[in-house]
């Protein structure tokens, strides 16, 4: 409101409130995940570090767990530095079989994280994502979407 006068964004949107989507909240138990993956690639114990605890979840019985790790992963892939932490942890390998996951969802964040793997991962990083066979799972997820189509 600006001089008594209600603005245009307060006037559209009177009584109505934006539906919000949900976004699992940032795995975080000390400091910011990106440099703790970043310390883990200096020697730190490998079970403890963040890269780890989240590479372990993409295990989990339960969907919304594989979700929320395959969503952290795919965020923390997008900054540099953290590629190398998670490609030593064989990251290729944990998440192509999620690209078969039967929810549909985990399918999709998995996909999303594999695809900023190789975007900000270089030329070496998709070389290797080729070499440890990624293509057989993505191949199949093709398929099986072009035959729901």
């Amino acid at each position: 409101v600006h001089g008594g006068v209600p603005s245009v964004e307060a006037a559209g949107n009177m009584g109505k409130t934006k539906a919000r989507r949900f976004r699992p909240p940032a795995f975080a138990p000390a400091g910011s995940l990106s440099d703790q993956v970043a310390g883990a690639e200096a020697g730190e114990d490998e079970g403890s570090s963040p890269a780890a605890e989240l590479l372990e979840k993409l295990q989990h019985p339960n969907a919304d767990m594989r979700e929320f790790a395959c969503a952290n992963i795919s965020k923390m892939l997008q900054q540099q530095q953290t590629i190398p932490a998670f490609v030593q942890r064989d990251v290729v390998r944990r998440l192509g079989p999620l690209l078969l996951d039967p929810s549909v969802v985990v399918r999709e964040t998995a996909a999303g994280a594999l695809r900023n793997l190789s975007a900000c991962g270089g030329f070496e990083v998709c070389n290797d994502m080729v070499t440890k066979d990624i293509m057989t799972p993505l191949v199949a997820l093709l398929k099986e979407t072009s035959v729901e189509t």
